[in-house]
């Protein structure tokens, strides 16, 4: 699909806002961790779908090593290699998320919806079209999907399933993704929200917001993303394994 191959052939700039809070009061969350990451994102696509690779290069406005796009770099290797040092770097920069009592993730990048309707987990999923909306003027279709096959995809640390469901909103007559929204059974409960928007450089719709959030007992942990200068591989970003 022509979508996903522009898509997956991009890096970006995120900036990434995490903060931790716990009720003290009926109603009133306190604030007791906050954290800005910024980060290389990379966009690439597998023979099994689409892998978002986070790289972070700031924390808290100090560096935690030199800005030189080597997520980028490597992707467009296409290695064996290369690809497996990307995953690397990636677990390497979970250890920056904060709110780990609450939620062990790594599904909090923005094209984790669109990965788990990809046609080669299709199968796993039910869909229904429960209408649409108006989306920065554009009328869209909001398809509904709901996991049915165990194991699931999404699982918590201890392994246990986690079925996922939600709408994805597009446009009928290109395919077009505008806006996502995952949800999942069991704790943490929580969601992933994230708009698209045109990428002039680009020339496509490509993420450019993400809200998360993840609840057990009094605690939250909430986290807003932002993408900006987007920019292309120089050669295909194609994760070879």
């Amino acid at each position: 699909m022509e979508y996903e191959q522009t898509l997956a052939s991009v890096v970006a700039e995120e900036r990434y806002s995490q903060s931790a809070s716990v009720i003290v009061r009926i109603g009133e969350p306190h604030v007791i961790r906050h954290r800005v990451l910024l980060s290389d994102y990379a966009l690439a696509r597998s023979p099994v779908g689409w892998a978002g690779f986070r790289d972070t290069f700031e924390v808290d406005g100090k560096p935690v090593r030199d800005r030189e796009a080597r997520l980028a770099a490597l992707m467009s290797a296409g290695t064996p290699e290369s690809s497996a040092l990307a995953r690397r770097i990636a677990l390497e920069n979970s250890r920056f998320n904060i709110g780990e009592e609450v939620a062990v993730r790594n599904i909090n990048v923005p094209t984790v919806a669109v990965d788990l309707v990809h046609p080669v987990n299709r199968s796993r999923f039910s869909f229904e079209r429960l209408g649409g909306d108006t989306i920065d003027g554009r009328a869209t279709w909001r398809l509904v999907f709901t996991e049915r096959r165990r194991p699931t995809i999404i699982r918590d640390h201890n392994g246990k399933d986690r079925r996922a469901r939600g709408s994805i909103w597009l446009d009928p007559t290109t395919g077009e993704v505008l806006k996502t929204t995952l949800q999942w059974e069991g704790e943490p409960e929580g969601f992933i929200t994230v708009d698209y928007d045109r990428d002039p450089d680009i020339g496509a719709l490509v993420p450019v917001r993400m809200i998360e959030q993840y609840r057990r007992d009094k605690m939250t942990v909430e986290g807003e993303a932002t993408y900006s200068n987007y920019r292309r591989f120089q050669t295909s970003a194609r994760i070879v394994q």
